[in-house]
């Protein structure tokens, strides 16, 4: 109030505020000052709706700052985006594979550690039925032992040689000098990455995985490689309620938005609504592959139009919900090229 009070009176020529048409500017831009409530509104203006598309933070920066200013501008959408729960979901994670490669240790002897299988279902020859594979993990050496069901541990133990003693040392460094070659190949394409244990993380399980705190209802482990999770900076659910192992048969009932994918080949997709799931659950699908799966689901028959422009269903009351014009990208295949125009040749028009 005591800025716009002071250029009411007297504009100050020299300095970067300014009054037009009762709006205070800032070089020329929209001065929003300390006013959280407008910034929050501008922030999902420019990166949420289609005008933004939920670009990266410096896209989201260039189009803000032409137009409004205000203090702390690029740390706010910086946060803004990093916390855009959309962004987090739909956008690839573009660091290196999370997790470095944990190789089970060397053994120091023969048989101190061993690899098992039993393959089964075998016709039977002269007494077995069923084979043991056991193999040495130092020397690498196999055995296949034949089995008789019913059959026991100490059968199994009877047909195993002794221990090599001979030539321990050596095998034991090439294992060493092949399995460095092998991780520091693996960790070229690997990063390492951990997060604190609190919250819904209740334990770290081993170097490269956490054990989770899920819902009573969850029908999975609760232990999760660090490579499916992402750190979450938002507060935002994704969904209220868990996906029911013992639900029907989903088929689609709603096409929410429709969109062309990128490229030479551009196909035809639309967001479904699946039965029996919540609509924070819709997915992209391939529409022609979708309609030959599923040629009687009710989805097709409350698809829009399939003209050009506006085609998507709109969504029941929904923040943050956009539209997709249909039909192919301009300059794709199958938008059309122009007619070539023919020309004569000069040497016989020359000559007419």
């Amino acid at each position: 109030m005591e800025l716009l009070q002071r250029l009411a009176i007297q504009q100050d020529s020299t300095g970067p505020f300014s009054l037009l048409a009762g709006v205070i500017r800032h070089k020329g831009r929209v001065w929003l000052g300390t006013n959280k409530e407008v910034q929050q509104l501008v922030l999902q203006a420019f990166h949420a709706e289609p005008v933004g598309g939920h670009s990266g933070a410096p896209a989201t920066y260039q189009h803000i700052k032409r137009i409004f200013f205000w203090p702390q501008l690029k740390k706010d959408v910086w946060q803004f985006v990093q916390s855009c729960s959309t962004c987090l979901q739909a956008k690839p994670d573009r660091a290196k594979y999370p997790g470095l490669l944990q190789p089970l240790p060397v053994p120091s002897e023969s048989w101190e550690m061993v690899s098992m299988d039993f393959i089964e279902g075998l016709p039977t020859s002269g007494t077995a039925n069923a084979i043991l594979v056991v193999v040495d993990k130092y020397s690498k050496f196999a055995h296949f032992i034949p089995l008789c069901h019913p059959f026991t541990a100490a059968t199994v133990a009877k047909t195993w040689l002794t221990d090599r003693e001979l030539m321990q040392s050596t095998i034991k460094q090439h294992l060493e000098r092949a399995q460095l070659r092998m991780k520091r190949q693996a960790d070229k394409g690997r990063s390492e990455r951990s997060f604190p244990v609190g919250a819904q993380i209740l334990s770290k399980i081993g170097p490269v995985a956490y054990k989770l705190e899920l819902p009573p209802g969850a029908a999975v482990h609760p232990v999760f490689h660090v490579s499916q999770l992402k750190l979450s900076l938002g507060s935002q659910q994704v969904a209220p309620v868990l996906p029911s192992d013992f639900a029907p048969l989903q088929v689609p009932v709603r096409v929410l938005q429709r969109r062309w994918s990128a490229g030479d080949r551009s196909v035809e997709q639309g967001l479904i609504q699946w039965s029996h799931a919540p609509i924070e659950l819709a997915t992209w699908e391939p529409l022609d592959a979708l309609r030959q799966q599923f040629p009687r689901a009710p989805a097709w028959g409350h698809a829009g139009s399939k003209d050009r422009g506006n085609v998507s269903t709109p969504l029941p009351a929904g923040p943050g919900t956009t539209t997709t014009p249909s039909g192919p990208p301009h300059g794709s295949p199958s938008s059309g090229r122009p007619k070539r125009i023919r020309r004569p040749n000069q040497k016989y028009a020359d000559s007419l």
